[in-house]
């Protein structure tokens, strides 16, 4: 519920294919010729309706009752629509919005009318961690159709907010606005009122006016996930402003005198023991306490400029509780980034071949980061500096040494909304070795097509040889209907290319996909199918040598019948190539999941196949995976469970190779809108019976959080796990047991 419906898209596959050497030379072609020559037209920003705000000063008090006397002058708006389930039917029931401008604000109140306001979900959250009802706000401060603040509030005062990237769909649930919110629930429904400071957000404004782009959405997930919006949208269209407005804001004041500084230092102060075995040795204990002070400055001298700068900052993430699966995994793990420092912002550096994961900046002592955006062009640039580096880190050899990372970014906005031409530079420096990265890519849309192109040169230095390596990536995505959608992606990178500052899962290799998805949506409010979504697909890829080492064709049907009963049902067959050895596979996978009720929603999903387990002689195995759980919330009680039955047999005897069982449980009780307390338990074992090997493992995560805002925290915490080694008689060959006890402030000055 998260990602923003753009005209009623699917999400995508992720997958990238192969190429033959002659399609890869026509394939550059094209890149260029779409790049330079398509024309640039499609829908064009006038067609959008536009509405006049008016500026009502005085004081408002936000406590989600709109009762302040400016809602009676405020601009208003009832003509919301149903776009899911229903394809821009009537709502089953009425919305109001509310919009105005004081001398430092943009105020923003929904009436949201229930018939059976008991019925409203009272379910509480922690921010950005999803919501049951509410409604989202999106809202392009510069008009540009590039980025948009989102802001989502439920009946019961909780939030998510964060920034979408348009170009590329993400949203990024990191960014922290600090504004105000209020919510009530009365005989009527619920209202929710919001005050969004201009001095939190940078904005165009000229003469004290600007022209911004908004739109607001209503979430009813009890009634078949019901999103009610306040205007139609095109199905055959493929714009990203389907569904905006342009909003007119006068009295903006001057952007320099809403900006300034603000200053937020951080202590930590933690306890780590440890306890280690190995065999029939005695366990050997180790402590240390230790504590961290850092300090992040911000300068923010107009409103579409920021400096930020950050001095032995702490970067640890009391709240990373993300669990991963990596049995069997061939490839590198992508571990989202969760430090504050780098996640403000970080959409602008996204392109399609991943140039920068800030997680590969370790531990930097000292760290800066600047944007900028004009009407047009945007500047961003990173550089970070990292002591006592292992040279083995980057494959080099000597003593540890210094690193630098720069990474600089530019975008130019193109017509029409939501395209752009960008380029990208990126460089580690490492004593006698570096790696640099050069991109251009970008996003042009032109009427019903949207192509997306990248091209990449990287440079690399180390152990005295200097080795080239080059990428390409191309998407085109047609939507021909409001039902129909084709998908054709091609991507290639070389033996030689190397990108130390992202993340790639591999290297050479040419690869090629195309998609058709089809998406049903019901015209009435009355059908048994409330929903359909079907994909079919093929993917190939080849090496840089023309042999084939992956061909994937792959099926995917959703579907979601009265009462919200979901089913969905996958279905892939792979060819995969290893030391020149074809490993055929396939896979099949169904989940059933029921949301209807407002306190329990059960989901079960069943896997089968064949799959290769890899080690020194790579072989094909049948795998059974199966998987429930569900979520539970009690006013201010949420409980989530998660289960998980993974086995491997080998094909030929039935013999049970491998075993898994996985085990999560998260509960959390929220006091306040400001404290809340978690508890969060995995219990993991794996059992190898081809090595005689078995691997239990525990981890349990006390964690209590009071916040006063974005930026000011407090965390106590306490995590124990136990990692145990045995063979299949149990008896253990080593075993650890850890315990850490920290304290996390951090603290805004503004």
């Amino acid at each position: 519920m998260w990602m923003r419906q753009i005209s009623g898209r699917s999400p995508r596959h992720s997958w990238h294919c192969g190429h033959s050497p002659a399609a890869d030379r026509l394939t550059m072609v094209l890149l260029i010729v779409t790049a330079v020559f398509v024309p640039t037209g499609s829908r064009a920003a006038g067609k959008l309706p536009t509405w006049n705000i008016p500026y009502l000063p005085g004081p408002v008090k936000i406590d989600g009752r709109l009762d302040d006397p400016q809602y009676a002058k405020a601009f208003r708006w009832d003509r919301f629509v149903q776009t899911d389930p229903g394809d821009n039917t009537p709502p089953s029931r009425r919305t109001v919005l509310y919009l105005f401008t004081t001398k430092d604000a943009l105020i923003v109140g929904v009436r949201c009318f229930d018939p059976h306001p008991e019925q409203i979900r009272r379910t509480r959250y922690r921010r950005d961690q999803g919501l049951d009802e509410h409604v989202e706000i999106y809202l392009d401060s510069f008009g540009t159709g590039k980025q948009e603040y989102m802001v989502a509030v439920s009946p019961m005062n909780d939030v998510t907010d964060g920034t979408v990237d348009l170009a590329s769909g993400d949203f990024n649930s990191d960014f922290d606005l600090i504004f105000d919110h209020g919510s009530t629930i009365d005989t009527k429904g619920w209202t929710v009122e919001i005050r969004i400071p201009f001095a939190s957000i940078n904005y165009a404004a000229q003469d004290g006016a600007g022209t911004w782009l908004f739109s607001i959405t209503r979430f009813i997930p009890r009634k078949f996930f019901e999103a009610d919006s306040m205007l139609p949208l095109n199905r055959n269209s493929n714009n990203p402003l389907d569904g905006d407005a342009r909003i007119l804001l006068t009295h903006l004041p001057p952007p320099h005198a809403q900006k300034h500084w603000r200053v937020i230092p951080s202590w930590v102060v933690s306890r780590i023991d440890t306890k280690d075995r190995e065999g029939s040795d005695p366990a050997v204990s180790t402590g240390s306490t230790q504590g961290t002070f850092g300090i992040t400055g911000e300068w923010i001298p107009s409103s579409n400029t920021s400096v930020k700068a950050t001095i032995h900052p702490d970067f640890s993430e009391v709240e990373a509780d993300d669990t991963y699966q990596r049995i069997n995994n061939r490839y590198p793990v992508f571990f989202p980034e969760k430090r504050p420092f780098f996640m403000d912002g970080m959409e602008s550096f996204k392109t399609p071949i991943d140039l920068l994961d800030t997680r590969n900046i370790v531990q930097p002592e000292l760290g800066l980061k600047f944007s900028t955006k004009g009407k047009r062009l945007g500047l961003y640039g990173i550089s970070a500096n990292e002591q006592d580096v292992p040279p083995e880190r980057f494959g080099l050899e000597g003593r540890a040494r210094t690193t630098w990372w720069h990474i600089l970014r530019a975008t130019w906005d193109t017509k029409p909304k939501g395209s752009f031409i960008g380029a990208m530079v990126t460089e580690r420096d490492f004593g006698s070795g570096f790696n640099r990265v050069v991109s251009i890519d970008g996003v042009q849309r032109v009427k019903k097509l949207t192509v997306t192109y990248q091209g990449v040169v990287s440079q690399t230095r180390a152990h005295g040889d200097t080795k080239t390596g080059n990428g390409a990536s191309l998407d085109l995505d047609y939507k021909w209907s409001q039902y129909f959608e084709t998908y054709l992606s091609y991507e290639a990178l070389s033996p030689d290319f190397r990108t130390d500052a992202g993340f790639l899962e591999r290297v050479d290799f040419r690869s090629y996909q195309v998609s058709q998805n089809f998406e049903y949506q019901p015209k009435t409010s009355k059908p048994l199918v409330k929903g359909f979504t079907a994909q079919v697909g093929y993917q190939l890829r080849y090496n840089y040598r023309s042999v084939l080492i992956n061909q994937v064709p792959y099926a995917f049907a959703g579907v979601t019948l009265e009462h919200q009963f979901n089913v969905n049902a996958y279905y892939q067959k792979d060819h995969e190539e290893f030391d020149g050895v074809i490993y055929p596979t396939h896979t099949l996978n169904a989940t059933v999941g029921w949301s209807e009720h407002p306190k329990f929603q059960p989901y079960v999903s069943y896997s089968t196949g064949h799959s290769i387990l890899y080690g020194s002689a790579p072989r094909v195995v049948d795998q059974k995976t199966v998987s429930w759980g569900a979520n539970s919330s009690w006013g201010p009680f949420s409980i989530r469970l998660n289960a998980s039955d993974f086995t491997f047999r080998e094909r030929d005897t039935g013999a049970l190779d491998r075993a898994q069982r996985s085990y999560e449980a998260v509960v959390r009780y929220v006091f306040n809108d400001h404290t809340n307390f978690k508890i969060f338990f995995i219990h993991d074992r794996a059992s190898l019976y081809d090595y005689g090997y078995d691997n239990p493992y525990d981890y349990i995560n006390l964690l209590f959080t009071w916040r006063r805002n974005a930026f000011t925290r407090i965390y106590v915490g306490l995590t124990h796990s136990r990692d145990l080694d045995r063979d299949l008689t149990w008896t253990p060959f080593s075993s650890e047991r850890q315990t850490i006890g920290f304290v996390k402030v951090t603290w805004l000055f503004d």
